[in-house]
């Protein structure tokens, strides 16, 4: 997978396992594509594959659900 060999990407992924950095990006990422289902499957390929590390997905998750909110407010 050319991600995890990617070093801004590896960077990035382990920021953040910081929950609340996490939270922020997965409710920003789910605003923007406007579906949490899509950013929680993209997170199990990229876990899956070793790109992402588990503490950060979860984080990410955890703010999809948030982010639905945000289409709303949109």
């Amino acid at each position: 997978l050319p991600l995890r060999d990617y070093e801004p990407f590896t960077r990035a992924m382990t920021r953040l396992e910081n929950p609340l950095h996490g939270i922020l990006v997965g409710a920003g990422v789910t605003a923007v594509i406007q579906s949490s289902s899509a950013l929680v499957g993209i997170l199990i390929v990229l876990v899956g594959q070793g790109a992402v590390p588990l503490p950060a997905a979860v984080a990410m998750m955890l703010g999809a659900e948030i982010g639905t909110c945000l289409d709303v407010l949109v």
